[in-house]
């Protein structure tokens, strides 16, 4: 019984992060951003199955680690962004 639920509890974690991934894509979709719906929720489900599937054993450390190299590749090309817009002004 405490390994059904444990299940569920997985599921569940991977439909939150469906549905928060699809709440981003429709906030940057009605802001006419490029990345939209289906590119965050792929996005947040591909993270939450990667957490899921990795818990215990020694691939524990892979989720930190690729978040750690995603988020900083995206605060780079933001920050390159943000630039080249302010150079443009």
């Amino acid at each position: 019984m405490e390994r059904v639920i444990f299940e569920l509890a997985k599921l569940l974690n991977v439909l939150l992060a469906a549905v928060l991934g699809f709440a981003i894509g429709l906030e940057r979709k009605m802001r006419f951003k490029e990345a939209g719906v289906r590119t965050h929720t792929i996005v947040c489900v591909g993270a939450a199955l990667l957490m899921v599937l990795c818990r215990g054993g020694v691939l524990e450390v892979l989720p930190g680690l690729l978040l750690f190299v995603i988020f900083g590749y995206y605060l780079w090309n933001n920050l390159q962004d943000a630039k080249s817009s302010m150079a443009q002004d």
